[in-house]
């Protein structure tokens, strides 16, 4: 099995085919938390309950200060999970995601920036 190009690893998957309603739950949060805490111990998150059959998980800096960095949201929608930036009043879609893991390793990434981090196995290479 090869491996797809960098580029490609967390590229948004815009094909739904699977509309099953799943609403985001403590196991999610808890696997959610444990991929932000590899990156920092700054940021928190948090499960919303929007309504009995929608929730979302909110990650977000200590105090929700975005002169810290963004407040990243994932939730499920139309089969999918989705993973938004909020950032100084815009939010700015990330993609959307067959798997909550790979929703979460996308929102991994944009963390890595702002916390100053990076995913563990990624490396720069000069």
């Amino acid at each position: 099995m090869s491996t797809p190009p960098a580029e490609r690893l967390f590229q948004p998957d815009d094909s739904r085919s699977n509309p099953e309603p799943y609403v985001l739950d403590r196991a999610d949060l808890a696997s959610v938390a444990h991929a932000v805490a590899a990156i920092t111990a700054d940021w928190t998150v948090e499960l919303s309950q929007v309504f009995a059959d929608e929730a979302n998980l909110i990650i977000m800096p200590e105090h929700g200060d975005d002169d810290t960095g963004p407040t990243f949201v994932i939730y499920h929608d139309d089969g999918m999970f989705c993973v938004d930036q909020v950032h100084w009043d815009s939010c700015t879609p990330i993609g959307h995601f067959h798997s909550l893991a790979t929703a979460t390793q996308a929102m991994v990434l944009h963390l890595a920036y702002y916390a100053g981090g990076y995913p563990a196995g990624s490396c720069l290479l000069h």
